[in-house]
């Protein structure tokens, strides 16, 4: 079982999440360079290493490709299945509040079961 709290984040995980907003709302079109890993680094108040992990995401995802020596580009601006993926995430969510919300309940019969006693 993980030891992450539901919704936690990494900060990698943040910078990801922002730059695929960034990706999807238009601010950077394909083909365009992102800003380099020194300077999101800068941005984010983190190491370039955090940074180059949530690029490194969103290259497998298919939305950024980075050419050595050039920088970062905008492959795509939406991944290929992502709506699917993000149900997927929803629904692993719903499992786990439900298994939380049975515990809850569960707590809370027996302590309602202690009073009455």
């Amino acid at each position: 079982m993980s030891t992450r709290h539901v919704g936690a984040q990494t900060k990698s995980e943040r910078i990801a999440a922002d730059l695929r907003k960034e990706l999807q709302s238009g601010r950077y079109k394909v083909g365009d360079k992102i800003p380099s890993y020194k300077t999101l680094a800068a941005t984010y108040g983190c190491a370039e290493q955090t940074v180059i992990n949530a690029v490194q995401d969103l290259q497998r995802a298919g939305l950024l490709e980075s050419l050595p020596g050039s920088g970062t580009y905008v492959r795509q601006t939406e991944a290929p299945g992502e709506e699917s993926c993000e149900c997927h995430e929803l629904a692993e969510l719903r499992a786990e509040l439900e298994g939380i919300k049975q515990r809850l309940d569960a707590i809370e019969s027996s302590r309602a079961t202690a009073v009455d006693s």
